[in-house]
């Protein structure tokens, strides 16, 4: 009995391993449709949120909290002429396509560094007081 089991639960095992490994080759060649945000897009849509999000942060924390409740200009969708329901149509998409959601995070990883590493070695101000 128990070689029983254990041969299904290692057929059920092999047979899900399979599955997914199907399911990955199956997103690898999935295409976006045209209604929805291409990778490049999407990816600079999100990178423009975490920088904006950052900004945020940085000036709410450097200054006193009279003046939290500031308004802050920021809005990667506007700058981009992407209407929120795009967006919301490309969320939907890409989560239901994990492997290319997993790039387009990846993408947004390397845009973000290279953001950082522009940032670091800009000349720095040296005019003095």
């Amino acid at each position: 009995m128990k070689n029983f089991s254990a041969y299904i639960f290692v057929s059920l095992f092999a047979l899900i391993l399979i599955v997914s490994a199907c399911a990955s080759k199956e997103e690898r060649e999935t295409k976006v449709p045209l209604e929805i945000l291409d990778e490049k897009l999407f990816t600079e849509i999100l990178s423009d949120f975490a920088l904006a999000e950052s900004a945020v942060n940085l000036n709410i924390k450097a200054s006193n909290l009279s003046k939290t409740d500031s308004v802050y200009a920021f809005d990667p969708l506007k700058d981009h002429k992407v209407r929120v329901s795009q967006f919301d149509s490309a969320l939907v998409f890409y989560a239901n396509h994990a492997e290319l959601y997993k790039r387009v995070y990846e993408n947004v990883l390397v845009s973000l560094s290279e953001f950082q590493t522009k940032r670091t070695n800009s000349p720095k101000d040296t005019v003095s007081k």
